[in-house]
């Protein structure tokens, strides 16, 4: 059932041939079919409602260049969305968005993207073709890396890749000519970051610009980058806890139990070591767990 202020808004529209037709926020759970018989269509705004799929019918809407479906309840994008080939903007922010389908590779005069706050978790490769781009949301979603084939959107100003779970900023991302953002979400005209639980390089790096970054990464490959294959364990408690029997049961499982005299004066440091995988090699490394074990009497 369309309500009265909806038909008058889409009447208004058809009356005045007009090339734009705003219907956000009016609760609507479908699009009215009247609304697809207005082929004179550019714009189309239908954001804030609740909507959960877009009708094949959109297709007859072929002259749409912006096309507006955020805040819904969208769990996927079509495939016959390829079809309205004049679009340049596709707003789709708010929804429940888990994936881009592979058709969208045909919007080429797309120039706005925006596909922020959706549950997606990987940029697709297809979507280096949208050669047009100057604008792409990806901000609030569940993404941890960003793919290379990103650089090949040339025209891209503004990135928002802020509030995912990106925790490497590859060496050449900093090789765009666009400068790296991880502490304002606000900042366009970047590659936005913030918000981002970023681990390498360091963060006090990248804050540096996108030298710095590029300079650390050149770094390692001249110097070389090795780990720190050692650990500590502090075991601290009440006495007579098991503190002491702990620490021999860790180097060894069938060690008797200590006696009563054995409670540990002050503190005693065991060295422990055993085989782990070492990282970014295919061999095993030895692991030195340096055990610390407090006493436990008041006096200590």
């Amino acid at each position: 059932m369309v309500s009265e202020r909806v038909l008058q808004k889409i009447n208004e529209v058809k009356k005045q041939q007009s090339e734009r037709l705003d219907l956000s926020y009016q609760e609507l759970t479908q699009i009215p079919d009247i609304v697809l018989e207005l082929t004179s269509l550019t714009n189309l705004y239908l954001s804030g409602n609740q909507l959960t799929n877009i009708p094949e019918s959109i297709t007859k809407l072929t002259n749409l260049t912006n096309l507006s479906f955020g805040n819904n309840q969208l769990t996927n994008i079509p495939e016959f969305i390829s079809e309205l080939t004049n679009l340049t903007t596709i707003y789709l922010t708010g929804n429940q968005l888990t994936n881009i389908p592979e058709s969208i590779d045909k919007l080429t005069s797309l120039t706005s993207l925006r596909l922020g706050k959706n549950q997606l978790t990987n940029i697709p490769e297809f979507i280096a073709k949208l050669t047009s781009l100057t604008r792409l949301d990806l901000y609030g979603n569940r993404l941890t890396n960003i793919p290379e084939s990103i650089t090949k959107l040339t025209s891209l100003t503004t990135i928002y890749l802020d509030g995912n779970q990106i925790k490497k900023i590859p060496s050449w991302l900093a090789e765009k000519k666009l400068e790296i953002e991880i502490e304002d979400e606000n900042r366009v005209d970047c590659i936005n970051l913030s918000g981002n639980p970023i681990e390498e390089p360091p963060l006090e790096i990248v804050k540096q610009g996108n030298q710095a970054t590029l300079n650390y990464y050149s770094q390692l490959v001249t110097q070389g980058q090795d780990y720190l294959y050692e650990a500590k364990m502090l075991i601290v408690g009440e006495g007579g806890a098991g503190k002491t029997t702990l620490a021999h049961k860790i180097q060894d499982n069938n060690c008797p139990l200590p006696k009563i005299d054995d409670r540990t004066k002050g503190i005693t440091i065991n060295n422990y070591l055993f085989s782990v995988k070492a990282k970014n090699e295919n061999k095993n490394r030895p692991f030195q767990l340096n055990i610390w074990d407090f006493g436990g009497q008041e006096i200590y």
